[in-house]
């Protein structure tokens, strides 16, 4: 993999699109072996930075009929491998590191997204008025991604932002309202254990919900998870 990483910087600098023109990836089964979350994550993470490579894919494991003793007989599921495409996308995107998502017993939480969990876990950090908050930090609010911390940059240089503007703007108002406050407003709720159970429900009801053959791209967009 480090000659890899190697001889692209080497391709990309002589413009040669032939060589990994799509980059390095790698693969993880998850659960067939004993490593948890927080090595899978580490592991991850330290490929990114020393190999460059251009995604690392995570399957769950699934036992067949070759399977043996040395192998687990159940399933793995696929939450898991849902949490740590999450928890990879924070890391490749939004600035986190492994050591920042990863709980205490270094597996990561299945009731609710890596983000809410960190913010959570920050909540030093929260409410964070929107009018006047970095994008940087705005990445950090559970329910503000790229492209709704950018619309609020762009937008609050013409005018005060309040929650109307924010639910215009496609911000996914029930996980952002408990971390954020517009104008000095806020609407969520302080008690953590309380906001921890209302994500988790929203959570449900997203990957709940069925999509119609029919649904609008913002529909179905909302209902896989929309922006973290």
């Amino acid at each position: 993999m480090k000659d890899l990483a190697e001889d692209y910087i080497v391709a990309k600098e002589e413009r040669d699109k032939r060589f990994l023109p799509a980059g390095q990836t790698t693969q993880m089964i998850i659960g067939a072996s004993g490593e948890s979350d927080g090595q899978i994550l580490r592991l991850s993470q330290g490929m990114y930075d020393k190999f460059r490579l251009k995604r690392v894919y995570f399957s769950s494991y699934i036992p067949t009929n070759f399977s043996t003793a040395l192998l687990p007989s159940t399933p793995t599921g696929l939450l898991r491998e849902h949490r740590l495409y999450q928890a990879d996308w924070l890391i490749r995107f939004y600035g986190f590191k492994a050591t920042d998502i990863i709980s205490e017993n270094e597996n990561l939480d299945p009731t609710i997204d890596p983000k809410c969990a960190w913010a959570l876990k920050n909540m030093q950090y929260f409410p964070v008025e929107v009018n006047v908050a970095p994008e940087p930090l705005l990445l950090k609010v559970p329910g503000i991604g790229f492209r709704g911390a950018q619309k609020i940059v762009a937008a609050r240089k013409y005018g005060k932002l309040t929650f109307e503007s924010l639910a215009k703007m496609r911000i996914v108002l029930k996980r952002a309202v408990h971390f954020i406050t517009c104008d000095g407003k806020f609407f969520g709720n302080q008690k953590i254990s309380a906001v921890k159970n209302l994500l988790a429900l929203s959570e449900r009801a997203e990957t709940s919900e069925q999509i119609s053959l029919f649904s609008t791209p913002e529909i179905a967009l909302t209902t896989i998870g929309g922006e973290l």
